[in-house]
């Protein structure tokens, strides 16, 4: 019998089962559907924990509790066999957030899409007044805090939450939970788009007792029915309302609407506004000043692989937006690119969870000059744009790029958007985003003997 089973061993099981050895030292067993390098193995035998690769057997239902890697659905036989058998199944934030002190600001943030935006920005202005940092679906585990004894240099967390791990976590551990929009996505994890909403309004359920000063946010489409007591949106009742003419945020008080500039808040698009609007509300109700949250909307430089700008050559700009990794945000960045001056090259494809690219394909017939396609789903989203526009096809990206750069010419911006995940090619949306940095760095390298960065020519 063990302790604890940890099922799935990417980056936030291994946290997790760092702070089980290091805070209980109970008996534990690691199951993975991955082969384990060899370091891992040797580290497992010096600890003496149990292991299992390239199988998931019914070793895993000999444990008081399964800590569940979120990418792992719910339906999986061996966790529909520990269901049956009553077996506890959490998430690592179950595991982790109890270890929190109670005076460290928790701030949880979901949406299909903005979230790392967001929760980068969230915790940019915050650093103005109080130590913070970001953990969760963002790369970083929250164990990591414990293990490297951050807690208490720490004053606030905040977390990008996926519906994954919303799904899997039960217990209340946020003083702020803001979910930012909700469209179709993951559909072949939850099944349906119900079961996919029912996961992201979850992070309402696991605020901490109420507080006046610390609410739920959501988006002004989502108010009905959820339970929210502050709003974001573009209408006059909205708690904190955005505006075009001037491109402002007004966020309405008991002592009357307060309005901060977005004039000097580089990021581009509207949903980068509506980013900017849930993080100011955020810092607004923590106590930042609306001066250190105006010079924070004004210094904030966007995340990477996320609309980044990375290079401009001879007049062509270079972006990745790797993260893109549904429809809905293929959509945004192009809607942002679109009527630049120049014509729009569009590189995309990867995996598809499921969606309709009718609305997709509308916007690509819109915005874009050409497309160039690779990944799994290219051919479900062929058909529907190649007579309207030229469509390019190929099976690896290494072709794709360097057909898209040999095409660009000044004043073009080539747009690396997928609208899929990353996991036909790559391990990650990280990886995958480098790769194409490196891929534009190298076919200009050969193009040419000298080409610049951002700004540079």
């Amino acid at each position: 019998m063990y302790d604890i089973c940890f099922l799935g061993y990417g980056v936030s099981n291994q946290g997790a089962l760092r702070l089980f050895l290091k805070e209980y030292g109970g008996k534990a067993f690691v199951s993975t559907l991955s082969r384990l390098t060899p370091s891992e193995r040797q580290r497992f035998e010096a600890e003496s924990v149990d292991w299992e690769e390239g199988q998931n057997s019914d070793r895993c239902l000999l444990c008081q509790r399964i800590v569940v890697s979120p990418g792992i659905p719910p339906k999986t036989p061996i966790l529909t066999a520990a269901y049956e058998k009553g077996i506890p199944v959490c998430s690592d934030i179950d595991f982790i957030s109890p270890l929190y002190p109670p005076g460290i600001l928790t701030v949880g943030i979901t949406g299909t899409n903005g979230k790392t935006t967001t929760v980068e920005l969230t915790a940019h202005l915050l650093s103005s007044v109080m130590r913070s940092t970001t953990v969760g679906n963002i790369g970083f585990s929250p164990a990591d805090l414990i293990l490297e004894e951050r807690l208490s240099e720490t004053d606030a967390v905040v977390f990008e939450l996926s519906s994954f791990q919303l799904y899997y976590t039960h217990i209340p551990f946020l003083n702020i939970a803001a979910l930012l929009n909700i469209t179709t996505d993951h559909l072949s994890w939850h099944t349906t788009f119900e079961a996919y909403v029912e996961a992201k309004r979850k992070v309402f359920a696991l605020k901490k007792s109420p507080d006046r000063n610390r609410r739920n946010l959501s988006s002004l489409r989502l108010t009905a029915g959820a339970p929210v007591d502050f709003s974001v949106g573009y209408e006059p009742n909205d708690s904190c309302q955005i505006t075009e003419h001037p491109r402002a945020l007004k966020i309405h008080t008991d002592q009357g609407p307060i309005s901060l500039s977005l004039e000097g808040y580089t990021l581009k698009g509207g949903h980068n506004d509506r980013n900017a609007a849930f993080a100011a509300s955020i810092a607004y109700l923590s106590g930042v000043s609306l001066e250190r949250i105006q010079n924070g909307l004004s210094t904030y430089k966007g995340a990477e692989h996320r609309l980044e700008e990375f290079l401009v050559h001879r007049g062509v700009t270079y972006v990745n937006d790797s993260k893109s990794t549904n429809a809905d945000s293929l959509i945004q960045a192009i809607k942002t690119y679109r009527g630049e001056g120049g014509r729009l090259l569009l590189l995309m494809g990867g995996r598809g969870k499921g969606e309709d690219y009718t609305s997709l394909a509308s916007e690509i017939r819109k915005g874009c000059h050409h497309v160039f396609l690779c990944g799994e789903n290219a051919p479900l989203i062929a058909p529907l744009i190649e007579n309207h526009l030229p469509v390019s096809r190929y099976s690896n990206w290494t072709e794709a790029i360097a057909q898209a750069i040999a095409q660009a010419r000044e004043g073009d911006t080539v747009l690396f958007s997928p609208g899929g995940s990353s996991f036909d090619f790559f391990n990650n949306y990280i990886e995958r985003g480098l790769y194409f940095k490196k891929a534009c760095r190298e076919n200009l390298s050969r193009l040419s003997t000298g080409f610049g960065e951002k700004g540079k020519k």
